[in-house]
């Protein structure tokens, strides 16, 4: 087997390469958005779950509580969401400047979704879906 045989089924590399790809069209399609992906994707949840506590939300973007706490910060620094803290916890609110922008960061998505689509069929996204899920629940165990 040469060497690009074995990088193309290894499903590290593989799953490296895509994410890489996916994230670099990710990019340029939340451009407009002023914001990276991840970033645009937190305020979107907080738009739609006013009050969210911290720890659901970093559970829900799969990121890890400090990364979760940097986002977060950039973010209020730009009062797109306001962080609370209610004892030990911190629950997330959307702002109104946040809200402003929803209707940006869902053109973005339904942009980055079209090109999925165009690639993918329905099926084929639905089963790509369940087996990436299939995988993260099996390696987060």
């Amino acid at each position: 087997m040469n060497d690009k045989q074995q990088l193309n089924n290894c499903l590290f590399f593989s799953s490296c390469k895509l994410s890489r790809e996916a994230g670099r069209i990710a990019d340029k399609e939340f451009k407009s958005t002023g914001l990276p992906p991840s970033h645009a994707f937190l305020v979107s949840i907080v738009n739609h779950e006013d009050g969210i506590h911290q720890k659901k939300l970093g559970e829900l973007l799969h990121i890890t509580p400090s990364t979760m706490t940097r986002f977060i910060e950039k973010l209020a620094e730009k009062e797109l969401v306001k962080p609370v803290a209610e004892g030990k916890s911190v629950y997330i609110y959307a702002t109104k400047k946040g809200r402003n922008l929803q209707k940006e960061i869902d053109l973005a998505r339904e942009r980055l979704c079209s090109i999925y689509a165009k690639a993918l069929t329905e099926e084929e996204r639905e089963t790509l879906h369940n087996l990436l899920a299939k995988l993260l629940n099996s390696l987060s165990s």
